[in-house]
């Protein structure tokens, strides 16, 4: 009969008097050898009432979770087989430690997860769960296993602690354990423990905001630092084959591998574990990629390295003689496929860190610039552009690095995403104040007020926004009250049915976010993780949606879905979902004429019409006659249809609108909308060379994009029609671009429209615009209605159309050719192939 392990507990105490007591009697009763408690500097009796109820207490001055435990950890007794940590505070279950040492048969650190009872779920506050969370993502990201809880309740072998060699001694002591574990691939198992409320007091972590949130930072910046440290001990190793891979990384690598197969030699941190401790990780371990490594010509799976992409290679047969001798040596599609054997497995571990670490780079920038761009959201503060435009700068370095990328995982794409997105929703305020109009037209509606009949200044409106403090805030930040509403109709009743769930702004952004991640995930499945990141990890898509608070997510999901419904040949459809996008934004009504020209035959009925019948000329087949009126007749009747499907949506949202007296649903009399001019573009250069210019109507820059529409309709008919339906994208972003050029006024959320697009055409104007878009800020700082200056217009449209003229000429390639040299030169000899692309 095998012996019972002999197991000590070791419990940290800071004013614990309360409950320290029946802790210690709780654990004892329970079979342990002994109790260690550790006095971190308690004011009360805590150290007393332990020593009552049989502990041995030891005291440690220095404060700080971690070093209380290291204490204990040096106060062990030779005999200790596994250590049991717990706190003083009396919320863990202690009739659950049978059960986390009966797992120790089969595990070297057994972690209790309180996030696996109901109990411990609803006992647990949303800031605790948000931040297990957190650091259960951010290791997972790192290491593939995923924690789906950090508590404190746990038991690890006294050799698996030993080898660790743990450094932290506070918060993070017990994170840097999680991490170490699945470094040095030991047995782990999460058993699902019971958490109590606590018996008297206030945490010192989960009772105050503030103590939650400075764990959950020094949660993730532990995890942070030890997979960079573990990155750079890879890196600098001192072994002799690392440093001859890293000086040959871009230089052809044997042909042929050894004979022997056999396994490489342990890593540094393997020969540092003991032996009998090197066991496989547990079954329950999560994973979403894998390291694919390819020797001899075979390909296997090598679960333990979430890395990017995985990467294929081939070689190509060649001649041998008898001997065994090459008469014609293979050609070598991937150079780094023949490694030998010996150096294979550290080479590919390099080469994934290095990609792993490019991607963590990009990802950290991304997510840390949307915070500072929420914490510094106001340019007219003092200093506040400038600061808004250095998040914007972060965000951009993480957006570029992002394309330099051979391949994107899903998790990256969507880690990255929602929590970029969720710290734009923390900002406690807007750049923009678009966000507040919303919020009082849809409060009017519910008033009985029609929001195009009255202006946000009307004596009728004054008695109903003075009942509420609320409401007159929201007025006071309304942008120009004395004008209309705006929007389309279909929108005007979104915002009635949102104000009715909530009157807060930040309920409006948080339907914005939604809508602005379908469209990711739309965009995904189409084009695969890579591409998808172009409109994800877009600092503009961020920054107006999250943070600024604009509804253009809105129109663009609807806009995406006629696109890809269009490509498959569902007119009917796609016609009604782009009356949708044009029920909630005017700009996208010229789709409409195109799906007409896509899905009928105008130009080939125009054209055996001129033909047969032009110049006074008799048709020469009465069969031409005939085919000339079928196709009259069959893009008549689609027109028609397209037509009324098209414009149902904003026909039948602007009913509510609407009386047999009054129907104006734009401001048409307004002189803000006819004579303002922000951050523009042709109409700016006209001006510079025609100063009377400055005098004309906005309208009159509808007129040559009308113009170039037709054109581009004429155009458009003119392809096959197989070819039209799959032009939809082109089409789009070309409109966007003139609209855009030609347009008196632009923000710079305007821009997100045609970033869809992108997604297929791979446009670098559109890509380098995503980040000088924001130099419209700066005029904030003079005024709401300052221009922007040479250099600040020069420093917005500049790159866009530069990085047009390039994409258009055919070269906008640049960027993937320059990863080649900034990343490991095996991972873009054969790239990911990603579905859809």
């Amino acid at each position: 009969m095998a012996e019972s392990p002999v197991v000590v507990a070791i419990v940290p105490v800071l004013n614990e008097a309360d409950s320290i007591g029946a802790v210690v009697s709780g654990l004892l009763d329970r079979g342990l050898s002994s109790v260690t408690v550790v006095d971190n500097g308690s004011a009360d009796a805590s150290a007393e009432l332990a020593r009552r109820a049989g502990a041995h207490v030891v005291h440690e001055g220095k404060r700080g979770y971690g070093a209380a435990c290291w204490t204990g950890l040096l106060s062990l007794p030779d005999s200790c087989d596994f250590v049991l940590f717990c706190a003083g505070d009396g919320q863990e279950d202690l009739s659950e430690v049978p059960k986390l040492i009966e797992a120790t048969r089969s595990a070297s650190l057994v972690v209790g997860d309180r996030l696996g009872t109901s109990g411990g779920y609803l006992t647990l506050t949303a800031t605790q769960r948000w931040a297990s969370w957190i650091g259960g993502v951010v290791m997972w990201m790192g290491w593939g296993y995923y924690f789906t809880d950090i508590g404190g309740m746990r038991v690890i072998s006294r050799k698996a602690i030993t080898a660790m060699d743990l450094q932290d001694r506070g918060y993070g002591f017990f994170v840097e354990m999680q991490v170490k574990a699945v470094s040095l691939n030991l047995p782990i198992a999460q058993i699902p423990i019971n958490y109590k409320p606590r018996m008297r007091g206030v945490s010192k972590i989960s009772g105050t905001i503030k103590g939650t949130l400075k764990a959950a930072f020094i949660l993730v910046t532990t995890v942070i630092r030890l997979y960079l440290f573990d990155i750079w001990q890879i890196l600098t190793s001192p072994s002799p084959t690392l440093r001859k891979l890293n000086n040959r990384s871009h230089s052809s690598p044997p042909s042929e591998p050894p004979p022997n197969s056999e396994r490489a030699p342990p890593t540094d941190v393997e020969m540092a574990a003991p032996s009998n401790l090197l066991m496989p990780v547990s079954e329950n371990r999560r994973l979403s990629d894998s390291v694919i490594r390819v020797h001899e010509g075979k390909k296997q799976q090598y679960p333990g390295y979430p890395v990017l992409a995985s990467h294929d290679a081939s070689v190509s047969d060649g001649e041998k003689d008898d001997g065994g001798h090459w008469l014609s040596p293979p050609e070598e599609k991937n150079p780094v496929v023949d490694l030998p054997h010996e150096e294979d497995r550290e080479w590919k571990r390099v080469a994934d860190l290095r990609l792993r670490l490019w991607a963590i780079l990009a990802a950290v920038c991304v997510i840390y610039g949307t915070v500072l761009t929420s914490v510094y959201n106001d340019p007219k503060e003092q200093g506040g552009p400038v600061l808004f435009s250095l998040g914007v700068g972060v965000i951009g370095v993480g957006f570029f690095m992002m394309q330099a990328m051979p391949a994107m995982g899903s998790r990256w794409l969507w880690v990255v995403a929602c929590l970029s997105r969720l710290a734009g929703l923390m900002a406690s305020s807007s750049p923009g104040d678009d966000i507040y109009r919303f919020v009082w037209e849809g409060w009017i509606q519910r008033r009985g007020f029609n929001p195009y009949a009255l202006n946000p200044t009307s004596p009728v409106l004054r008695p109903a926004r003075e009942k509420s403090h609320y409401i007159g805030l929201v007025f006071m930040r309304i942008n120009h009250p004395e004008t209309t509403s705006v929007y389309p109709p279909l929108a005007q009743l979104f915002f009635r049915l949102i104000s009715i769930l909530a009157m807060r702004a930040e309920f409006f952004r948080l339907f914005f976010v939604a809508a602005d991640l379908m469209s990711c995930w739309l965009l995904s499945r189409r084009f695969g993780n890579k591409r998808a990141a172009l409109y994800a990890w877009n600092p503009l898509v961020i920054l107006s949606s999250a943070t600024g608070g604009h509804y253009d997510p809105w129109m663009v999901l609807p806009l995406i879905l006629a696109w890809f419904t269009c490509e498959r040949g569902r007119w009917a459809l796609s016609a009604f979902l782009l009356g949708v996008s044009i029920g909630f934004k005017w700009v996208t009504a010229p789709f409409l004429p195109f799906l007409i020209v896509a899905f009928c035959e105008w130009r080939g009925w125009l054209g055996v019409l001129f033909k047969r019948f032009g110049a006074n000329q008799a048709p020469t087949a009465p069969s031409s006659k005939i085919r000339g009126w079928e196709l009259f007749s069959f893009s008549m009747k689609v027109s028609i249809c397209i037509g009324v499907l098209g414009l149902s949506p904003l026909v039948l949202s602007a009913i509510p609108f609407c009386d047999r007296v009054f129907c104006q649903l734009a401001p048409l009399d307004s002189k803000w909308a006819a004579y303002t001019r922000v951050s523009d573009f042709l109409p700016r250069v006209l001006y510079y060379l025609i100063p009377s210019s400055g005098k004309l109507d906005n309208k009159a820059f509808a007129v040559p994009v009308i113009i170039f529409l037709a054109f581009m309709y004429w155009r458009e008919a003119g392809q096959p029609r197989h070819q039209r339906l799959l032009r939809f994208a082109e089409f789009g972003e070309l409109y966007f671009f003139l609209l855009l050029v030609f347009a008196p006024i632009v923000h710079f959320w305007y821009f997100t429209w045609g970033l869809p697009f992108v997604c297929q055409t791979n446009n670098l104007g559109t890509r380098v615009m995503s980040v000088s878009a924001f130099a419209s800020l700066f005029r904030y700082s003079r005024g709401a209605s300052a221009s922007l200056t040479v250099w600040e217009w020069a420093a917005m449209w500049g790159p866009y159309l530069v990085g047009w003229a390039i994409y258009r000429s055919g070269n906008s390639q640049w960027l993937s050719r320059l990863s080649g040299r900034v990343l490991p030169k095996f991972a873009n000899s054969n790239r990911e192939k990603e579905r859809g692309v």
